[in-house]
């Protein structure tokens, strides 16, 4: 299990950088009624950056409006499209957008997996998730549940203490157990979440699906051993602690190489400049 926040901009900028967590999401768009729609997290950046580079698990989401979901849908993918693989993406399913029901949200959930490849996780209440059978619309559209339940009301909490709380939505893969949170490093209340996985199954939420198994044959797999043993050294090349899957080591590679590629490429116009020079 890991224990980690949900921010936005009514927290400061460096917010994840300075309490503990093994996990942040980071509102990246969408206000209620009354507010912009189309508005953008100005600290959307530093807070899911850090977050990465803190524990490697990260998560964007998009707070409901309620108007025409592709259109909400839309803006929201455009906003996280440089983070698609690497964070989870997540529908923050409350306020007016609740009236609109399911099929609403199945059709948001549908434009971000079309958008993506991504199955976004649905944040909502857990009277909501029981009154508008949400577990069957994820089901039926391979979603996952982040269910907002405060057993305690609105009592402080101190750190990452559940023992008084209940969870009351089983197949929740998230759970919000209160907004009243305080940890070590800041003064406000913080929302505190637990997920119900390790560092590895957080990862499998952010990937396309289809991009978790590459199918790949013994050879390719010992070649793929063999390239991390002598070239890499680890199989967290990453240093987030957290192994790698096949598919992630191609990504990986494949990255190096460019990178490399393109390092080459600048040397070789530095040495043809040099040479003009000369001549």
């Amino acid at each position: 299990m890991l224990c980690g926040i949900d921010v936005s901009s009514n927290q400061p900028a460096n917010i994840v950088s300075r309490v503990p967590c093994d996990f942040a999401i980071v509102k990246a768009t969408g206000n209620p009624p009354g507010y912009a729609w189309d508005y953008k997290n100005p600290y959307m950046e530093q807070q899911v950056g850090d977050a990465l580079d803190k524990a490697g698990c990260a998560g964007l989401y998009h707070f409901t409006y309620g108007r025409d979901a592709e259109e909400e849908a839309d803006f929201f993918c455009d906003v996280v499209a440089d983070y698609v693989g690497r964070v989870m993406l997540a529908i923050d399913y409350e306020g007016d957008a609740t009236d609109n029901g399911r099929e609403w949200l199945r059709t948001f959930a549908q434009r971000v997996k079309h958008r993506t490849g991504v199955n976004p996780v649905v944040y909502a209440s857990s009277s909501v998730i029981r009154s508008q059978d949400l577990e069957g619309l994820a089901e039926e559209e391979d979603l996952s549940l982040w269910s907002a339940n405060y057993y305690l009301g609105y009592q402080a909490i101190y750190g990452y203490d559940t023992s008084a709380c209940r969870a009351d939505v089983p197949s929740a893969v998230l759970w919000q157990f209160t907004s009243q949170g305080v940890l070590d490093g800041y003064d406000g209340y913080l929302d505190m979440n637990v997920f119900y996985g390790d560092a590895g199954d957080w990862m499998r939420y952010c990937s396309p699906e289809g991009e978790g198994d590459m199918g790949l044959t013994e050879h390719q797999d010992k070649l793929l051993a063999t390239i991390y043993e002598q070239c890499v050294g680890t199989f967290d090349p990453t240093g987030r602690g957290v192994e790698l899957n096949d598919h992630d080591h191609i990504k990986w590679i494949g990255k190096a190489v460019a990178d490399n590629a393109a390092a080459i490429e600048a040397i070789n116009a530095k040495l043809d400049t040099i040479a003009e020079k000369l001549g």
